[in-house]
């Protein structure tokens, strides 16, 4: 899709079809409620939409009481698409390159503003794998400051016990979406880029577990847990990684035989095994430290060894190479290797040349190593120098190296994406910083 395409306005008959249509199944099949649902409806634009970001439908789901048009600023990964490209160019969407610098994006977003449009973007740039708030992407106040229009703030409550990230289903219960109005435009000129990002942090803070503590809703489903090992990846009870299977509403360790059952409330409960969590952000923090403990230990053994062993490794995993919107192009299929200082990837010659994968890596300027004696390829890739790195549908790992997007999928959709996000997130902190935007 051309430059053109993206800076269109958004057509109001669409968005009214979308309403009379979607809006109303997304309000009967996740029993919508509102809180304050005035603020965008008598806020006249432009105006800028900053909701905490829980799902798929969180769009959708926020936009409901607007009475205008929204241009969604969106992952360009959603752009590789054919399919989800022509979509979002029917609401003029504005595709970003996340956790990278993107001035085209900037630019188009100031054209919206210009044309009195009404924006909404994600400012976590991903979605909440245990229900809490992440962290605010530092640019987004900076952003704030050079629109100077009002910034609305839209808080999904119940969103993530209705259909997590990682998750397969829908669980009906109740979704209240509470807005507040959080600046007025004039004052952003007076507060500081810290200011900004101290506000809207406070405002778009949620944790799922908490409110769900005080509300009490069920949500019933027979397939709770399914993929829940997606984001629960290290067992709870041994505390091994890897070995972790769902199935309906159990999750269950294929190491150490440990069984955990989520209820329609969304907390846990350990039929077999030494767990101990009552909920996921409980166990994501001690699988979290556990990995943090092993990556600082094996990264304090480089200095005496002249091999590393691997923290963790998968397979088989697909790469494939690509650039922001553009589609991917298949490279082989291998294994990828976690190391304190880095990532490794090896695949074999034969791999290589049933996709025409080895012309990819060369014209990529992967700096390919000499074959090895085994026939194998091995691509290295430095924490250090690794950029944008982030997880894409679940399951999809991807990160920039040296300019080009490096794509890696598992068979099935079985990777934890989440688990190498971590890991690469926790090197960092011994290897130097990863790049964000």
């Amino acid at each position: 899709m051309g430059q053109n395409t993206h800076s269109r306005s958004a057509s109001p008959i669409f968005f009214r079809f979308l309403r009379l249509t979607l809006g109303r199944w997304l309000r009967w099949k996740f029993r919508i409620t509102f809180e304050n649902r005035q603020i965008p409806r008598d806020l006249a634009p432009p105006y800028l939409i900053i909701p905490n970001h829980i799902g798929f439908w969180d769009p959708f789901q926020v936009g409901l009481p607007v009475p205008h048009p929204i241009h969604y600023v969106v992952a360009d990964a959603n752009f590789r698409s054919p399919v989800l490209r022509f979509l979002l160019g029917l609401v003029s969407s504005i595709p970003i390159t996340k956790s990278m610098s993107d001035r085209d994006a900037v630019k188009r977003i100031m054209d919206v503003r210009r044309d009195g449009g009404v924006m909404c973007l994600f400012a976590e740039g991903r979605r909440t794998w245990d229900g809490r708030t992440l962290p605010v992407i530092a640019s987004t106040a900076k952003l704030i400051k050079l629109l100077k229009i009002p910034v609305i703030v839209p808080v999904l409550e119940g969103a993530f016990f209705s259909h997590p990230c990682w998750g397969t289903s829908i669980r009906p219960g109740t979704l209240n979406i509470r807005y507040q109005k959080l600046f007025e435009g004039p004052e952003l000129r007076s507060l500081s880029a810290e200011e900004v990002h101290e506000k809207l942090t406070a405002a778009m803070w949620h944790d799922e577990y908490e409110w769900q503590s005080r509300k009490q809703i069920r949500y019933r489903s027979s397939r709770k847990a399914e993929m829940i090992e997606r984001v629960l990846y290290s067992c709870d009870s041994c505390g091994q990684t890897g070995g972790m299977r769902s199935d309906g509403n159990t999750v269950s360790c294929t190491r150490c035989g440990a069984v955990t059952e989520m209820n329609d409330l969304g907390y846990l409960h350990h039929i077999e095994g030494h767990g101990t969590s009552l909920t996921i952000p409980e166990w994501n923090d001690r699988q979290t430290d556990r990995l943090r403990r092993l990556i600082k230990t094996s990264h304090a053994a480089l200095a005496g060894s002249t091999e590393s062993t691997p923290v963790f490794s998968d397979a088989p995993i697909r790469l494939y190479l690509g650039s922001r919107r553009r589609p991917l192009a298949k490279v082989g299929s291998g294994r990828l290797y976690m190391f304190p200082d880095r990532i490794e990837y090896r695949l074999t010659r034969t791999s290589l040349k049933r996709t025409g994968g080895e012309a990819l890596l060369l014209s990529s300027n992967a700096n390919i190593p000499a074959l090895a004696k085994d026939g194998t390829v091995t691509l290295v890739f430095p924490i250090s120098e690794i950029a944008g790195v982030g997880v894409h549908n679940h399951e999809r790992l991807e990160w920039y190296y040296r300019r080009r997007l490096y794509h890696f999928r598992a068979h099935g959709d079985t990777l934890s994406g989440y688990k190498w996000y971590s890991a690469v997130r926790i090197a960092a902190e011994f290897n130097g910083s990863i790049t964000d935007a």
